[in-house]
């Protein structure tokens, strides 16, 4: 809708008033036709009023020239002062224009003029033929440039001057062209009536079309309301408005809900006392204004924020100035909770960092296991010359450097134990573990060599389950703990605290995988705690990878090895450090449902050789491994034993010795990792044989990883390597008692 007509909307309403039949739109449409009219009698008054002065100027001249002498002094007198007085209206006029509210009364003075002129030349002539041209211009002009109340008072005025100067001339013939003259003009009158009363007919018309067109923009602003209020109180989404200096005019119930109060309780207060704790409201005017000043909508920014209840939300706002016609703008803030939507990507980066840790230890304990089968094989040749050195000689300087190679064969394979352990396939003597006495153990072990100014404190919980634990990498587990909060601490003076309890939900949180469920359920918790000069966020993400240390003479596995030892054991493990105020080591463990007896790992019972072929002396053994070396080792250990030896490099060359060996074979000794067909392969063809032999298998996977795959096998025996000579000797007699 135009300015003008909103500007006149006050007016409007004020005509209405004055006429109770018409409505608002009917009123409205009745004032600009009215101001549409003042308008353009406006604009044609001063060149009107021109043309009456150079008329009026001719009327003088005329007067003076042609009225006989008693009244010509009078008329162009009369002429002159009228000619004058429109000249000096039209050039007032033109230098100022013309004042609103004065228009239409110019245009009645006009009239009256006009009126006055001719009446009194009627009057002082009683000539009406001279004068009826001019009565029906006078008509006219009332009729075209004034309404309707104008047009009847001076059409009466002219009337009652016709009347007055027929009674002052009774001249008949004179006043019967009067009569044809009165005729005349109040016949045009009617004609322009009509066609002004069917101008405003049409203007009646154009008026009812407006107020219908206007009926439909009414119900479709309603319409639009109603949708805007449903959108506003419907949405998932928080919107609210704010004034230029930042209180809430509005909310709706979303931006409420989220907020946790009411929309009425939330009217007028400022934007940032929702926030707790609350900006200073400088800083907070800053920040409103910078937001109010974008010329567009600005892009969506993401903020945690925290409600005087203490929830804490991540919302989505964004920003938008909606102008106002009558003052400053106002804001529009879209408010969306987009906290789940947080938690989802945080839980998911979590999943993925579980993720690259699972398959970075999974790619490492591949190659750790693999490290650990070459040296295992490597151990083992050494080892049993080792023994076969010492069965060959008595000198005891020979001895003693035997002896002392042996030792370091043996710490060999403790480092090679650890690597497999980081794999998650360390070798397990599983017993039942008392978790409390292992830290005293551990705890009484490190005390001599720890500095005088760090102290241990224990708080173990009483009465706790056993759990199933390999004794030695328990200890070692809790001597790396140990260790490593000792030299966390240093020279300074500090505080170990070892702690241990049944784990409660909280203690599941951040570990680096779930654990296996627990037999019983249940977990136990130990927590080794230091106020040391703990880690920052880089370190604690490298703290278990493989030779990672700190220290620069920092060597070995380490950490690494204390994962995986845990892993090996179904457990789990969590740290949390911070620079300068220490760390803690988080470990679960399954605990079992009831105590139980400690009882050894049992090793697989022996094959006994087939009643049908009873073994010659000597029996025929068959080695097969890809090892040379260890095979050949093994042969003369065997031959030592009065044994006849085969050997094969892998499973298949092995098969055909089986099958078409002249001679029955006794014994298989099979290694399980091989290139080609490996050893499960080769145990599962060779128990398709008519008569298949007894099988001592050979590996460096633990006894439970392999008592769990080849149960079903039957084996003879299992020798771990590396293994000493004893340790064959003792295997070969249970397999064949004929050796004993």
């Amino acid at each position: 809708m135009p300015a003008d007509v909103i500007g006149s909307a006050p007016r409007s309403a004020a005509s209405g008033a004055d006429h109770p039949g018409h409505s608002h739109p009917q009123a409205l449409l009745r004032d600009r036709v009215r101001r549409a009219a003042e308008d353009s009698l406006g604009a044609c008054l001063p060149t009107l009023w021109i043309v009456l002065a150079v008329v009026y100027a001719a009327f003088t001249a005329a007067h003076l020239w042609f009225l006989p002498e008693p009244i010509r002094r009078y008329l162009a007198l009369l002429a002159t002062a009228t000619s004058l007085a429109f000249a000096l209206a039209a050039t007032l006029s033109r230098r100022r224009p013309l004042a609103h509210q004065w228009i239409t009364p110019l245009g009645g003075l006009t009239a009256l003029i006009l009126w006055f002129n001719s009446s009194v030349h009627l009057g002082l002539t009683g000539q009406p033929h001279d004068t009826t041209n001019l009565i029906v211009v006078l008509i006219g002009t009332a009729m075209v440039l004034l309404n309707r109340p104008w047009f009847f008072i001076i059409a009466s005025l002219s009337a009652a001057a016709w009347i007055a100067a027929a009674l002052i001339h009774s001249d008949r013939e004179l006043w019967a062209h009067f009569g044809f003259a009165l005729f005349s003009s109040a016949t045009l009158a009617v004609v322009m009536l009509y066609a002004r009363l069917r101008d405003l007919e049409r203007i009646e018309g154009l008026r009812s079309l407006d107020a219908r067109h206007q009926a439909k923009l009414e119900l479709a602003l309603q319409d639009t309301r109603h949708q805007l209020a449903s959108i506003w109180q419907n949405s998932r989404d928080g919107m609210a408005i704010t004034d230029a200096t930042g209180h809430i005019l509005s909310v709706n119930h979303a931006a409420a809900a989220a907020i946790g109060l009411d929309e009425s309780q939330l009217a007028g207060k400022p934007w940032y006392s929702v926030l707790h704790p609350a900006p200073e409201p400088g800083a907070a005017a800053q920040a409103y204004a910078r937001l109010l000043a974008q010329p567009t909508a600005a892009p969506a920014d993401e903020c945690e924020i925290s409600l005087p209840e203490g929830r804490r939300l991540w919302v989505s706002l964004s920003h938008l100035a909606l102008p106002q016609s009558d003052g400053p703008p106002h804001l529009l803030t879209l408010i969306r909770n987009v906290t789940r939507r947080r938690q989802i990507e945080e839980e998911r980066r979590t999943l993925e960092r579980r993720m690259d840790e699972a398959q970075r230890l999974e790619s490492l304990g591949v190659l750790a296991g693999g490290i650990a089968h070459d040296f295992n094989n490597l151990l083992t040749v050494i080892l049993g010359s080792l023994d076969l050195i010492r069965t060959e000689t008595t000198s005891p300087p020979v001895l003693a450097l035997v002896d002392r190679a042996r030792t370091a064969t043996q710490h060999a394979a403790s480092l090679c134990s650890q690597m497999l352990a980081y794999a998650g396939r360390g070798r397990i003597v599983v017993l039942d573990a008392d978790l409390n006495t292992a830290v005293r153990e551990t705890v009484s072990l490190v005390t001599p060599s720890t500095p005088k100014s760090i102290r241990f404190h224990l708080d173990l919980a009483h009465a706790l389950p056993a759990l199933r634990a390999d004794i030695s990498q328990l200890r070692q587990v809790l001597m790396n703990l140990a260790l490593n909060a000792i030299e966390a601490l240093g020279s300074q003076p500090g505080l170990i605290r070892w702690t241990t309890r049944l784990a409660t939900p909280p203690d599941f949180t951040n570990l680096s995988q779930p654990p296996p469920p627990s037999p019983s359920g249940e977990f136990l918790c130990l927590e080794v705690t230091d106020n040391g000069c703990g880690m920052d966020s880089s370190t604690l993400a490298r703290i278990f990878d493989p030779f990672f240390t700190t220290k620069f003479t920092g060597r070995g596995l380490g950490l690494a090895a204390v994962q995986g030892m845990v892993r090996s054991h179904s457990g789990a493990l969590c740290v949390t450090s911070q620079p300068g105020v220490g760390s803690t080591f988080r470990l679960l463990f399954p605990a079992l449902p009831s105590a139980t007896p400690t009882v050894p790992q049992v090793s697989p019972a022996p094959q006994a050789p087939s009643p049908n072929h009873p073994p010659p002396s000597p029996p025929t053994i068959l080695v097969v491994d890809d090892e040379p070396f260890i095979r050949e080792l093994i042969a003369l250990q065997l031959r030592r034993m009065r044994c006849r030896v085969l050997d094969a490099p892998e499973g298949q060359a092995a098969l055909n010795l089986l099958r078409h060996h002249p001679d029955p074979i006794h014994l298989v000794l099979l290694d399980l990792t091989m290139p080609g067909m490996d050893g499960a392969q080769t145990l599962r063809e060779l128990r398709q044989l008519p008569d298949p032999p007894p099988v001592i298998l050979m590996s460096g996977y633990t006894a439970d990883e392999i008592q769990g795959r080849f149960a079903q096998d039957g084996l003879a025996g299992y020798l771990h390597k590396p293994f000493a000579s004893d340790d064959l000797a003792a295997q070969i007699r249970r397999a064949l008692p004929c050796l004993s």
